[in-house]
């Protein structure tokens, strides 16, 4: 059952790199948290070694290029601090320096934040894809939501919100999948927006797996076959979508039948986010890298 008295997502990081990419960001951030939200900009630079001159003298030490660095870096972040303050009024900074996916997933813990918002790509532009990515490492490692953001082009965003219309919440009988569906509660009753549960159903695909290595069946058996499927992926389907309306979330749900990651992105809009396990039916065993959530 969905926890009533989940508290509202007030405290979010949002890591950032210097590019256009990852301050489009922050419209969605402010969007989720709201007037009330704190977010937290954090931007971290790698361990720096020292300068050398051309005749290999060493002019500054790696602690001095390090400061310069870190200073450089938080001048870049008071800038964008006092460009966003009049959407979110509670905006802290913080730099931080190594690796990047381990520093934000520790800054995620001390913080104690609600939520990780950040790009799937920055500075390397839209031919870095999430495979590989920071992102991608977060995604997977981090016990806390991460919402991830795809930008669309170069473009630097001007300081607002971003609409969300509607929350897609892909489900697959997992207890893993039914876990995100309670996250996408939060995000429902907090910005007052309906959900639409959604189970896209690969049956043939599946039926064609379970009787690989059996004999030989009949037209009806697989119809019944996909009859018993069905069935069984529309009382899901009910049953999550009671739980959600008890507590006064406006939801719909749909059976799809086909491909499962193009039937998630053929029915969801621009104004919509889909809140997902980056698990599912495999377990935590199977990561996000190569699954329908990637």
């Amino acid at each position: 059952m969905v926890n009533v008295m989940s508290p509202p997502i007030r405290r979010i990081l949002v890591p950032v790199d210097g590019s256009a990419f990852a301050e489009q960001v922050l419209a969605f951030a402010s969007t989720v948290g709201g007037t009330e939200s704190e977010l937290i900009l954090l931007e971290v630079v790698p361990r720096a070694e020292p300068f050398f001159g051309l005749l290999g003298n060493q002019l500054l030490s790696a602690q001095q290029v390090q400061t310069a660095s870190v200073e450089g870096v938080l001048e870049g972040l008071q800038h964008l601090r006092e460009k966003w303050i009049p959407i979110c009024r509670n905006i802290e900074i913080e730099a931080a320096v190594g690796d990047p996916s381990d520093e934000i997933l520790a800054a995620a813990s001390r913080r104690r934040v609600d939520l990780i918002a950040m790009a799937t790509h920055g500075r390397g532009g839209l031919d870095r894809w999430i495979l590989g990515s920071v992102a991608d490492r977060v995604s997977r490692a981090s016990s806390i939501p991460v919402m991830l953001i795809h930008p669309r082009d170069e473009s630097t965003p001007k300081p607002g919100t971003h609409a969300i219309a509607r929350l897609i919440v892909p489900l697959d009988g997992s207890d893993l999948a039914a876990h995100a569906m309670l996250f996408a509660s939060r995000i429902a009753t907090q910005l007052d927006i309906p959900a639409l549960l959604v189970t896209v159903a690969d049956l043939p695909r599946q039926i064609s797996v379970v009787t690989a290595y059996g004999s030989a069946y009949s037209q009806q058996i697989h119809d019944d076959l996909l009859a018993v499927g069905r069935r069984e992926a529309e009382r899901m389907l009910i049953g999550a979508a009671t739980s959600l309306r008890e507590l006064g979330v406006v939801v719909n749900q749909r059976l799809l039948e086909g491909p499962v990651a193009k039937g998630i992105t053929d029915i969801t809009g621009d104004h919509d986010v889909i809140v997902m396990s980056s698990h599912g039916r495999g377990g935590i065993r199977r990561l996000f890298l190569g699954s329908v959530a990637n």
